[in-house]
């Protein structure tokens, strides 16, 4: 289980705005129902492992292989390393709660 230690409300107000039309067409896209599950597991493998901005740049390629642009609050976090850690604390937390 990810824990949540970045207080950021508006950081968790963009992953909630966008998480479960990203998680929804992940799972539509996904031919067998333990990839959405491995593609979890591999994002909060890299965030534990403090490689934030590799878990960032894959979070954007799958947005692109689900059919999905990008969100601009959510590309605007690009440069910004802290603000991208917070971005996948919030988004794994609300994918947990998802799956």
């Amino acid at each position: 289980m990810i824990k949540n230690n970045a207080n950021s409300p508006s950081i968790e107000l963009i992953s909630g705005a966008y998480s479960s039309k990203f998680w929804d067409n992940l799972c539509d896209v996904c031919e067998n129902e333990d990839s959405p599950i491995n593609v979890y597991s591999t994002l909060a493998t890299l965030h534990k492992m403090n490689k934030d901005k590799e878990a960032f740049e894959l979070i954007q390629s799958l947005h692109d292989l689900v059919g999905l642009d990008l969100p601009i609050s959510v590309a605007s976090l690009n440069n910004h390393q802290n603000a991208q850690t917070a971005y996948i604390t919030e988004l794994l937390l609300d994918i947990e709660d998802m799956i």
